[in-house]
């Protein structure tokens, strides 16, 4: 049975489940009973548990309770245990599919029962285990230990039953404000459910829900009204658009010719001899003075009107398309089109097809409509028409657009190019003075406020009412994240990779008012969660031009990919004068942000006294 949790954090599980052998096949964080007549424990965060280890592995280990429930967990200090063994242990930590333990020593645990039951004592408050749990976290946080803090946080406990008790008291510890947005969010950081990639994905899927019912729900005027809206807002802070660099001349000469001493336009001017080209291009072409679009366009112009029935001497269609050198240049085509934001990179001829036929009654004019035809219209040139087409579309032509699949797509596309950084926009603010995380959050916080206007507008219904919500909790998290901060330079990093989204945390380890370009060492660590990798840490120490490196993963195949390809790190900082050495390391542990980053450098809770006085 996996680990639930809800409410203050309580662990449970359906009894008489859980009837497998205890020594196979258990995960991390679960519980069972192998006892039909007696419930389950309950398990709380800061809660003391003992019982006998019965079995005990690398990191994991399982505990059987006095009742017969089993906790199967994780453990960090386990080199004094053995199999047998019975102890306590303190729940330092849950979250869903992990619990973690840690063993306290039969000495510190008999002092802090002493106290606790001293302090529920003087303060005439029952010894259950929920007060012993709060005064044990006031306690290990160093926090002052009197009635009214007892009280404070029993009240702050009964009027958040979902945040739990040690999350309360670490808020209290290093003074984050106890607001309702501020707990939710410390509570999901702590549970690793905080990433803003997942907020970002379940706006785009309300958004393209909220466009494809907009006319049922609220009529045509207002369906074509929130259509213009949506777009306004992602195209309103995007980038200019893509113009053809003077660069791209320079195309062919990157390209070489297999087993032949020609350059590439030699080749191509000869394969395409025959078809009718202009002595202009075909000079072009010889002279390497032409664009990837331009070939592409000869190629593609070919490959559309050629019956085959090719003159002899001449090199047929088929064989022409399968050259390597055409190959090449259609791929590479088809990368420059998705990169650059042409709808060819990302639709095929049928789907254009399909939006043309969505776009059938509007009055796009005859250019725009064989760029589209053709793929060569840009994803923003395409959503800027329509937004203003929408004005002048009836009814059941703005139902049908804004229900077309092309169209939803072109509107996540830009959401995404909007929302998440891609590792190309990174190289390129990956100077000392620039300022895109910056200006990168404020865009987030400008159009998340543009969306929050655009909500406040809509009639009620379920589908605004979870859209304005899920506007509300990305924006909370992107504040508190700017909380945070305060203690450690700390950033999400939602990212567009081929074929997923990630969502990196880059941690700084330097205190945040020392300078980072001091000179002294500075350490980061990059936290992925990859498809193919799984989690990944990366640990970077710079000092000087010394980089040194040690990746943490758990899957052997991960590990030999990163070591066949770590050249292509090394090269570039080699290239920039720097010296990398790397290390491949299993990974025995998680990061806890608390433990690891916030308190590890933070000042101690100040009035700290451990013997309770009524009088206070």
């Amino acid at each position: 049975m996996e680990l639930s949790s809800s409410g203050s954090r309580i662990v449970t599980n359906h009894p008489g489940q859980g009837q497998a052998s205890r020594t196979s096949g258990h995960t991390v964080g679960r519980l069972s009973n192998y006892a039909q007549n007696q419930p389950l424990t309950q398990i709380r965060e800061g809660q003391v548990l003992r019982g006998e280890v019965t079995d005990l592995r690398n990191h994991e280990i399982t505990l059987t309770l006095e009742d017969n429930t089993t906790v199967h967990a994780r453990i960090s200090n386990a080199s004094s245990l053995s199999i047998g063994d019975t102890a306590s242990f303190l729940v330092d930590h849950i979250v869903p599919g992990r619990i973690t333990l840690e063993m306290i020593p039969q000495s510190q645990l008999a002092s802090e029962n002493n106290i606790i039951r001293r302090v529920l004592e003087e303060s005439m408050l029952p010894k259950n285990e929920h007060n012993q749990t709060v005064v044990r976290e006031l306690i290990h946080n160093q926090l002052p230990i009197n009635k009214q803090s007892i009280l404070d946080m029993l009240h702050l406990s009964a009027t958040n039953p979902d945040i739990g008790i040690k999350s309360l008291a670490l808020m209290k510890k290093y003074s984050i404000p106890l607001t309702r947005e501020n707990m939710a969010s410390f509570e999901s950081y702590r549970n690793g459910t905080h990433a803003l990639s997942s907020q970002f994905s379940e706006l785009s899927d309300q958004i393209g829900t909220l466009l494809s019912d907009s006319s049922s729900l609220y009529g045509t005027d207002l369906a074509s009204h929130i259509g213009s809206k949506v777009i306004a807002t992602l195209l309103s802070s995007s980038k200019p658009e893509f113009l053809p660099s003077a660069e791209e001349l320079t195309y062919l000469d990157n390209l070489s010719v297999p087993e032949s001493g020609q350059k590439a336009g030699e080749t191509l001017a000869e394969l395409l001899s025959g078809y009718e080209l202009s002595d202009e291009t075909v000079q072009s072409i010889q002279n390497h003075q032409i664009s990837l679009p331009a070939l592409a366009k000869i190629i593609l112009s070919i490959k559309e009107n050629s019956t085959d029935s090719n003159e002899d001497g001449m090199i047929s269609t088929q064989e022409l398309l399968e050259h390597p050198l055409f190959k090449t240049i259609l791929e590479d085509y088809q990368t420059y089109q998705t990169e650059h934001s042409f709808i060819g990179g990302f639709f095929t001829g049928e789907e254009r097809a399909q939006l043309l036929d969505a776009l059938e009654n509007f009055p796009l004019g005859q250019a725009m409509r064989q760029k589209i035809t053709d793929g060569t219209a840009s994803q923003k040139e395409t959503l800027n028409i329509i937004k203003n087409l929408l004005s002048f579309s009836k009814s059941e032509d703005t139902e049908k657009l804004l229900s077309n699949t092309q169209f939803q797509t072109l509107i996540k596309n830009q959401f995404q190019e909007n929302f998440l950084l891609t590792p190309k926009k990174l190289l390129a603010g990956s100077n000392p003075d620039s300022s895109l995380i910056p200006d990168y959050y404020h865009q987030l916080a400008s159009q998340l406020k543009e969306f929050s206007s655009l909500a406040d507008t809509l009639p009620k219904s379920n589908l605004a009412a979870a859209f304005s919500e899920t506007l509300e909790n990305t924006a909370a998290n992107i504040s508190f994240l700017n909380t945070l901060n305060q203690f450690y330079p700390y950033v999400q990093l939602p990212m567009e990779l081929p074929n997923q989204t990630a969502n990196p945390d880059l941690y700084v380890f330097a205190r945040k008012k020392s300078s980072l370009s001091d000179g002294k060492p500075v350490s980061v660590l990059l936290r992925l969660n990859l498809a193919h990798l799984g989690s990944l840490d990366v640990h970077l120490t710079i000092e000087g031009n010394q980089v040194t490196s040690k990746f943490y993963l758990n899957d052997e195949e991960g590990k030999r990919l990163l070591k066949n390809n770590i050249s292509l790190l090394r090269e570039p900082l080699n290239d920039q004068g720097y010296t990398l050495t790397s290390e491949f390391l299993k990974k025995d542990q998680d990061f806890d942000l608390v433990k690891d980053l916030i308190a590890r450098d933070a000042p101690p809770a100040g009035n700290i006294r451990y013997n309770f006085d009524i009088r206070a």
